[in-house]
């Protein structure tokens, strides 16, 4: 028994172990905040514009950026431990050979250096071939001609002869059917060619109207429908109830640092003036975040700026199950789901 009970022992130490590891896990996955990091600057004299937008999670240990420079374009990445993850890099890169093609007269074949005997070329043996074929097919029509027989060119003469001949017969007699016919059978035959067409082009209209007074009726039908559901009771209170979410969500997104600087200057200095009046008067909401300064005797547009913030997931959680929980807002849904 005694046996038993330690293996039980043992057998519960290590489930409390592996359940305070996983709650460990969880507590550090909801509670430890994502941080992000916003960092630009600009000029438009100098034709310079760079951005750059870090999330790093967990003492960075994972992070993501994307950055963005005029003359270098776009890019984005997210890694693990300091190692690039995504996107992925290409493992098997295929490597070309370069092949010189200068020394092309110092080719030597496999025969020379072997001390073969050469190869009969293909092409001048084929070619010696039919000069013999052409030179005995002469010499035969040669003999045929002597011996006062017709020759293959005296038949196909012939031939063409007669083709050309038939094929004149047969034109001759269809332009003299086309001729019998009557100036009437035309006038006709263009009658009903119109009158097919002009048929054709109203079935054609009447349903391109059919349908779109169809489409016409579903619209006012959806219409009609959409508007009842937005009046209802309970979709005012899921619209209320998303609109408190997202507000509290942007409260938790707010940046906790926010630097911005920024120098402004137009051709007219009244132009100038007023801009940085209608700061002053924000100036009171704003804060320290932003610092406008503004330039009466240049043409000037350039700043920087940094921005700092963190939201952790539990927000997140929470927002997600009581959107999850709310009857209303999954009436809403089922409503939207049956009318689509």
């Amino acid at each position: 028994m005694a046996i038993v009970f330690a293996l039980l022992k043992i057998i519960g130490i290590i489930l409390l172990c592996l359940l305070g590891l996983i709650a460990a896990i969880l507590l550090i996955i909801l509670f430890v905040p994502v941080r992000y990091f916003l960092q630009f600057n600009f000029d438009r004299e100098e034709n310079v514009y760079h951005a750059d937008f870090k999330i790093t999670w967990l003492l960075r240990i994972f992070k993501a950026y994307i950055k963005y420079d005029n003359s270098s374009g776009v890019d984005y990445g997210a890694g693990i431990l300091g190692k690039k993850i995504y996107p992925p890099k290409d493992t098997y890169d295929e490597e070309e050979e370069d092949i010189d093609l200068s020394d092309e007269g110092n080719y030597v074949p496999d025969e020379e250096i072997l001390g073969l005997p050469e190869k009969q070329d293909v092409s001048e043996t084929s070619n010696a071939e039919d000069v013999s074929e052409k030179k005995d097919a002469a010499d035969c029509d040669a003999v045929v001609e002597e011996n006062g027989e017709t020759t293959s060119h005296e038949k196909e003469s012939f031939e063409r002869e007669e083709t050309e001949r038939t094929g004149a017969e047969d034109t001759f007699n269809k332009e003299q059917q086309l001729e019998k016919k009557s100036i009437f059978e035309k006038i006709v035959e263009k009658i009903k060619f119109f009158k097919n067409k002009i048929y054709s082009m109203l079935n054609n209209i009447s349903h391109t109207i059919k349908s779109l007074c169809d489409k016409i009726k579903n619209a006012y039908g959806k219409a009609e429908y959409y508007k009842d559901l937005w009046e209802l009771r309970s979709t005012q209170r899921a619209v209320e109830h998303i609109k408190s979410e997202l507000g509290w969500l942007l409260r938790k997104l707010k940046p906790k640092r926010t630097l911005i600087n920024i120098c402004w200057g137009q051709e007219d200095p009244a132009d100038t003036g007023k801009a940085y009046g209608f700061y002053c008067s924000f100036s009171p909401w704003i804060g320290d975040a932003v610092y406008f300064h503004p330039d009466f005797e240049n043409v000037v547009l350039n700043g920087d700026g940094k921005v700092k913030g963190n939201i952790r997931i539990y927000v997140l959680a929470l927002i997600a199950l009581r959107v999850y929980r709310d009857r209303d807002i999954k009436k809403l849904l089922k409503g939207i789901r049956g009318h689509g």
